[in-house]
């Protein structure tokens, strides 16, 4: 789910997160957050430490995730067999 584009770091390597991903994910504007760098993805993911890891809601992995939106995420693997089985 793409929440903006074009958002500009400033000269001290900051982003501004937008209103609605908060509120998407049911963040407050005190939540503490982690940041984990994934280098293959070229992406970064932030995730407040209060609340679980992400995992995929068909099998439990936590590698290759993609979101569903919210806190749904399915592994590269379940959704590969997903699309398979679409597809037949």
């Amino acid at each position: 789910m793409n929440l903006w584009k074009d958002r500009r770091v400033d000269s001290l390597h900051r982003v501004v997160l937008p209103r609605e991903a908060f509120s998407l994910l049911g963040w407050t504007s005190d939540e503490v957050l982690e940041a984990e760098a994934l280098p293959a993805q070229d992406a970064l993911l932030l995730r407040a430490q209060n609340h679980p890891r992400p995992q995929c809601c068909a099998c439990g992995g936590a590698q290759g995730l993609v979101s569903l939106g919210g806190r749904r995420w399915l592994c590269g693997a379940c959704l590969a067999a997903a699309n398979a089985a679409i597809k037949a």
